[in-house]
Parts: structure tokens; C-alpha cells; sequence
């Protein structure tokens, strides 16, 4: 999917973490808000590990994403 370098693949899953653990920080009414952003955050890191053969790693994160969309449907 991506023709990502291998220090590519690591600054971005470093900037998706990240995006994420500010997100954890969010009140619940901003994280509501901006749900689906979130969800494309989990999406890429999802990306970013199936390309890397991290499968169950990729699919903890899609889990994640699921369990969100079913609490949230959108």
C-alpha cells in the first residue's frame, strides 16, 4: 500500500502514537467530536504495521477501531 522507507515507517507509527496518547488526554464530549479522526489514526498505524508483517500487532489496532465503530456508529 505504502512505498514507505523503514525510517519512514518509524517516524510515522512515532507521530501516530503520539497523535493518540494526546487523544487518551481529550475530554470524552472533544473525543466524540473527532471520533472518525481517531479511527483513521488507528487505521494507518494498522497500515503502517501489516506492511512492516506485524499482523497481529496491525489487527489489534483494526480491533480497536471495530470496537469503537460499534459503540459509535458513524
Amino acid at each position: 500500500m505504502f512505498n514507505l522507507t523503514n525510517e519512514e515507517q518509524l517516524i510515522f507509527e512515532k507521530l501516530f502514537n503520539a497523535a493518540i496518547d494526546y487523544f487518551k488526554t481529550l475530554q470524552i464530549i472533544i473525543k466524540i467530536r473527532y471520533l472518525n479522526i481517531y479511527q483513521k489514526i488507528y487505521n494507518n498505524l494498522e497500515i503502517l504495521y501489516y506492511n512492516k508483517g506485524e499482523i497481529k500487532e496491525g489487527l489489534r489496532h483494526l480491533g480497536k477501531v471495530e470496537q469503537m465503530y460499534k459503540v459509535f456508529p458513524i
